[in-house]
């Protein structure tokens, strides 16, 4: 043969090309059984002329029994294919998971001295062979016996392949994009609104602070006495003395003293005033109906409540 190829012998007959005799670089292939639950698998090696195995001659057979079928998946048979710089085709097959294999070591030059004998040879077919896809790449990554590899799967369907790696590639982005997501919401919940909830009690304390006087009421003036009519040989009365207008004194009662707000005064104060402690300046809130304890207004007046 004037380009000599190694081979096998597929389910549906037919042969398929692994590596060139003058290819020094050891070859992959990933199988797979042809029956569901199948436990034996026989892989038959042979030898053609060019890309096509035209004319094959069968070189031998690996044989691999109890195969494992556990878990409801279908196995993978593993073959490694090689020739040495010597001529010797070195052939291995194994399933992973059981541990099964089977070694083929035949020399080339045996084979073209005999090639009378290997093509009277029956491969047989008691035990079925395996199948895969016709579609079979090279990995030109890989280099030097130990390092080089190429992997063939059944029933391969590229545009299945294809739809699988973009819904795979559209799910990838859509976690990233929920991780990004959750990442700043709790960048949010530990750093901005802490900060955020600071600032809002900073202008809280500010705004108590600075507590706006109500414009005072205008007094109002004290009544001015009427003069009666003169009586007969009475005197003129003298006029009636204008009314002081009342001091802003507590008005103080068993129950509650009434108090009127002064410019500068506040809950605390007034608390610490009348109770000797300013902790119960919400109590005189409370009493008072005033909503925010830090905004009183002058002029007001309250009612504080006996202990």
């Amino acid at each position: 043969m004037d380009n000599p190829t190694i081979g096998i012998r597929i389910a549906n007959g037919t042969f398929f090309p692994i590596l060139k005799e003058d290819d020094r670089a050891k070859k992959r292939l990933v199988l797979s059984p042809v029956k569901e639950k199948q436990k034996d698998v026989k892989i038959d090696i042979f030898r053609g002329e060019g890309e096509g195995m035209y004319d094959p001659v069968y070189v031998g057979s690996l044989i691999l029994n109890n195969i494992n079928h556990k878990g409801g998946k279908v196995p993978d048979i593993e073959l490694l294919i090689s020739v040495s710089d010597a001529g010797i085709l070195d052939v291995q097959a194994s399933e992973p998971i059981s541990g099964v294999k089977q070694f083929l070591s035949v020399s080339l030059d045996s084979i073209d001295s005999n090639i009378d004998f290997y093509n009277t040879q029956d491969s047989g077919d008691s035990v079925d062979a395996p199948r895969f896809s016709s579609d079979f790449d090279e990995d030109p990554g890989m280099d030097n016996e130990d390092e080089e590899s190429e992997e063939a799967r059944w029933g391969y369907d590229a545009e299945k392949d294809n739809k699988k790696k973009k819904t795979t590639k559209i799910a990838v982005i859509v976690l990233i994009v929920l991780l990004l997501l959750l990442l700043g919401f709790l960048i949010f919940t530990l750093i901005a609104k802490p900060a955020l909830a600071k600032r809002a009690e900073q202008r809280a304390a500010e705004s108590a602070v600075a507590v706006v006087p109500e414009a005072r009421e205008p007094e109002r003036a004290a009544p001015v006495a009427v003069p009666q009519p003169e009586p007969v040989r009475a005197a003129e009365p003298e006029p009636a003395a204008v009314a002081e207008p009342t001091p802003a004194e507590p008005e103080r009662t068993a129950e509650y003293i009434r108090y009127r707000i002064v410019w500068g005064d506040t809950l605390w104060d007034i608390s610490n005033t009348f109770y000797r402690t300013p902790w119960l300046y919400r109590r005189i809130a409370r009493d008072n109906n005033i909503r925010n304890p830090d905004r009183i207004y002058a002029g007001n007046w309250l009612i504080i409540k006996a202990e």
